[in-house]
């Protein structure tokens, strides 16, 4: 799942990413970390793109913990009881009027 924000394009191109994942139980109706802070990531710049995925690694760390919760508790076999989803934000740094006005100061 992409989500993407029109920002005006930085001059250098300059973007960051930031990912991490974020947890979720119970066929993921309950959250298990806080949501990701975008304006934290980001560092007060907009953000680009977001991206949401189920990758290959928290497909093995759910299949592993449902094989555990299984071997346990053989009731719950049509529960996730760990779900953790890969969040990639992509944020723009876009020139700010300081950093242009010491460049102004610097010529």
């Amino acid at each position: 799942m992409h989500f993407t924000q029109s920002t005006m394009e930085p001059k250098d191109g300059k973007t960051r990413t930031h990912t991490q994942w974020h947890d979720t139980t119970i066929n993921g109706m309950v959250e298990i970390s806080y949501p990701v802070n975008l304006y934290e990531n980001c560092q007060g710049q907009p953000w680009k793109k977001v991206t949401v995925e189920f990758g290959f690694k928290a497909g093995l760390t759910t299949f592993a913990v449902d094989t555990l919760m299984n071997a346990i508790i053989p009731g719950l076999s049509f529960v996730n009881m760990y779900a953790p989803w890969d969040v990639e934000s992509q944020c723009a740094y876009l020139e700010t009027n300081r950093s242009i006005f010491r460049q102004t100061l610097a010529q």
